[in-house]
């Protein structure tokens, strides 16, 4: 079988996914002639380069196909717990500890949060000073823990879990110093907050 034919084949099997380009090569297969015999060189070449389009249309498409369905992957997650706020990974520096939560519901602000963690933070610095002196393992590198609790309409944080437990004393020293962090009262139901953690020893 001549290119001429095998390019007429291709063009109508990709066309339902890159109808106009596969329009454009069923012009240049026009070109070579109106058969599949004895098709001109430059006919050919045309024919050819409309192939290599057909094939770039549909890598593009089979590209932003993924890029769709990870988006729907995502929002379902987010759909699925529209109550849980969701803590953005960029992270405040604690000595090597960072904290950057993001508020969606509720009525305790996002700037509320953000206030109280700032004013409050040294709490967990302290904790993390103690365990450097203590456990000589906590030397080796950044460690990255993630911290959830909920803040009640009075104020008081409760449900304090943070994981992994990398030193006992240090994880107990960091709850309850959350369980003091005073954030306003507010209207409504507990406001979760998730955040990470970020410990990095002082060289």
């Amino acid at each position: 079988m001549k290119a001429g034919c095998g390019f007429f084949d291709a063009s109508r099997r990709l066309s339902r996914r890159c109808g106009a380009v596969a329009a454009v090569a069923a012009l240049a297969l026009g070109a070579c002639g109106g058969g599949c015999n004895g098709q001109p060189q430059a006919g050919q070449q045309q024919v050819d380069r409309s192939l290599e389009a057909l094939r770039k249309c549909e890598s593009e498409r089979d590209r932003l196909q993924e890029d769709l369905n990870a988006l729907k992957v995502k929002l379902a997650q987010a759909l699925a717990n529209p109550g849980t706020i969701k803590v953005d990974p960029a992270l405040l520096t604690i000595e090597g500890k960072s904290l950057m939560p993001a508020i969606q519901e509720g009525t305790l602000t996002q700037e509320q949060v953000f206030a109280v963690i700032g004013r409050s933070k040294g709490s967990l610095e302290a904790c993390y000073t103690r365990a450097l002196k203590r456990n000589s393992a906590l030397h080796h590198g950044a460690i990255t823990l993630s911290v959830s609790f909920s803040v009640r309409s009075n104020g008081r944080p409760t449900r304090i879990d943070i994981q992994p437990n990398r030193d006992g004393q240090m994880i107990d020293c960091m709850v309850k110093a959350i369980e003091r962090w005073p954030f306003p009262e507010f209207d409504g139901q507990a406001v979760d907050v998730e955040a990470p953690v970020t410990l990095l020893p002082k060289k």
